[in-house]
């Protein structure tokens, strides 16, 4: 039977409130489903067989991968060029110079007010100008270094590079870790950063030329005994792969070489069981609300007794916690803690006052959208990164449709909601940044 829905039925919690959003989730209702368009295609790309490196190399081993596929559709020497020469998009934190493994000082490449052709005696428009480009990286100046042997590091390029940021949407979702990326070029023959390691798991994708890399054992190898390094060159389209905590270093080859690397922050499993003791200490806070004893500083073993007796009381909480919760917990923590990737908005704004029945709709590029129940409430939650929308639940088979659909029109949503109303659900998420016009409405 068709529903009539109105906008104000759903309700979106932001980014701001979702903490609040999660302490009242107390009951949870299984494990978030995500949609269609998360794909393993960008981790296949980076280690080839997934099953493999699920089982026998992720958190042990170096891996090399030479997929054969040469990564100039996520980063090419000629975005590199625009991003640094043409684009004012990148500031300090953004940028870094190093050369034969020291950074050089951020005011021997950065502009300053001197170089902008700014001065004292500023008016306001002016001093606006100086405000947007001062700390920016001045081209001349990287240039210059470049041609000295200094290596170009472009940090956190996913926040600023299309490509890369729908890249690293889909190993966040298909990995279940955090990730971000960097970009290194490299002159001919240079060396950037000296042997070093990381605090997170590293991909390397090697976008242009070459280089080779020393690696050192792994934090898993050192334990089995090893302890002498290997080199590896990596060319175009070769991927790899470095547990958190393996020590190496990289120097370019007889040409420019450029390369992303993707930094994967674990989740792990002190997270997991961070949630279980929170989820147990819940069901025991009637108990553990109460006052600490008077007197408790000057002699700490007045906590004893009671300390011993919810000791106890914990253990048997958390053998009775439902683990399967705590799961879903996890998952919803990562599903509501994504950045959402909304470009085109605006245009689809423009768009909305267009939107009919017939209207060609798809899942935005990178958008984070799970589905889950609040069963004590009768509503579907729909996690969209940074941000939950809490609709009727009578609106799960249209959302159903809607995640199993690469693309689709209102009107599919026919057998579900009466024409107004499905208007009324697609405009809100496309307003939402789940869905978007499709390439054809854009054109007209």
């Amino acid at each position: 039977m068709a529903r009539h829905l109105t906008d104000s039925d759903i309700i979106t919690v932001a980014s701001d409130s979702l903490d609040d959003w999660r302490d009242e989730r107390v009951g949870r209702d299984g494990v978030p489903q995500i949609g269609i368009g998360v794909g393993v295609g960008a981790l296949a790309r980076c280690v080839g067989d997934i099953d493999a490196f699920r089982h026998q190399v992720w958190d042990r081993h170096t891996n090399l991968h030479r997929s054969g596929t040469v990564p100039t559709d996520l980063l090419h020497l000629r975005d590199v060029d625009r991003l640094l020469t043409e684009s004012s998009s990148l500031r300090m934190s953004e940028v870094r110079l190093v050369r034969d493994g020291r950074a050089l000082p951020p005011e021997s490449y950065l502009l300053t007010h001197r170089s902008t052709g700014l001065s004292d005696g500023l008016t306001e428009v002016e001093r606006i100008s100086r405000l947007m480009v001062e700390g920016s990286p001045d081209p001349d100046k990287v240039l210059r270094a470049m041609d000295e042997g200094a290596t170009l590091v472009l940090h956190r390029l996913h926040m600023v590079h299309a490509p890369l940021a729908q890249f690293c949407r889909e190993l966040e979702l298909s990995m279940g870790h955090r990730c971000q990326i960097n970009a290194y070029v490299t002159p001919a023959g240079a060396r950037g950063l000296n042997v070093h390691d990381d605090p997170h798991h590293v991909f390397v994708l090697q976008s242009f030329g070459s280089k080779t890399w020393e690696i050192f054992p792994t934090p898993s190898e050192r334990g089995e005994g090893a302890s002498r390094s290997h080199r590896v060159s990596l060319m175009p389209g070769d991927v790899l792969y470095l547990p958190v905590g393996t020590p190496h270093s990289a120097r370019a080859q007889e040409e420019m070489s450029g390369h992303i690397t993707v930094g994967i922050t674990a989740t792990t499993w002190s997270d997991a069981l961070n949630l279980l003791i929170s989820e147990s200490v819940r069901a025991l806070q009637n108990s553990t609300a109460r006052c600490l004893p008077v007197g408790w500083l000057t002699d700490p073993s007045l906590l004893l007794p009671e300390l011993l007796g919810h000791r106890d009381n914990m253990s048997t909480s958390i053998a009775q916690t439902d683990v399967s919760k705590v799961c879903a917990l996890l998952a919803e923590k990562f599903l509501t803690s994504r950045r959402r990737l909304v470009g085109g908005s605006l245009y689809d704004r423009h768009l909305l006052p267009t939107l009919s029945d017939q209207s060609g709709l798809s899942r935005r590029p990178g958008a984070v959208a799970a589905r889950t129940m609040d069963v004590r409430k009768s509503r579907i939650l729909l996690l969209l990164g940074d941000r939950v929308l809490d609709c009727p639940g009578y609106l799960a088979e249209a959302l159903e449709i809607v995640a199993e659909r690469a693309t689709l029109v209102p009107k599919d949503l026919s057998g579900t909601l009466d024409s107004a109303s499905r208007l009324v659900l697609c405009r809100r998420l496309v307003c939402e940044g789940y869905l978007t016009f499709s390439a054809q409405d854009r054109s007209v």
